[in-house]
């Protein structure tokens, strides 16, 4: 219907000056990144990346609810692709962890699911990762944590 149509290009708008302005303000925290030490502009770019991340998630949210519509379909996918480029320019990094791993020694990771076992040897250890979280990289390998992964793993 033509109201449904008016109230997604409502959203779009929306979520179209959203992007613009968060876009504004990524390049003018990029300009002052650029001048600061790893600790400093670590912490700035992962506010803005967390922020990337948030209208992210709405996007593929509106993808999802919009599957049947192609003119928005279209106009969201492309978002999405443009929004993908700028993290991938942030050098922001995948975080998943591998299966067996003691999740109390991981940094970055969060429970999501636990799943009962008998095995001692099991107990606390990844099975997956559920939903990868993100990371930048400092100095001597440092990570900081923007999102945490979500990951299922034995109880214990």
């Amino acid at each position: 219907s033509s109201v449904e149509s008016k109230k997604n290009d409502v959203k779009i708008n929306d979520l179209l000056t959203g992007f613009t302005e968060l876009s504004k303000k990524i390049d003018e925290k990029d300009s002052e990144i650029s001048r600061l030490k790893d600790g400093y502009d670590n912490k700035i770019k992962k506010s803005v990346l967390k922020e990337m991340l948030t209208i992210r998630e709405r996007i593929q949210l509106r993808i999802d609810e919009n599957q049947d519509d192609d003119k928005i379909l279209t106009i969201l996918e492309n978002l999405l692709r443009v929004l993908d480029e700028r993290l991938e320019e942030q050098e922001l990094k995948k975080l998943i962890f591998e299966p067996g791993l003691n999740w109390k020694d991981l940094e970055g990771a969060e429970p999501d699911e636990l799943v009962e076992t008998q095995s001692e040897d099991e107990k606390g250890k990844v099975i997956e990762t559920v939903e990868h979280g993100y990371y930048l990289e400092g100095l001597n390998g440092k990570k900081y944590i923007v999102k945490k992964a979500l990951i299922k793993l034995y109880k214990g």
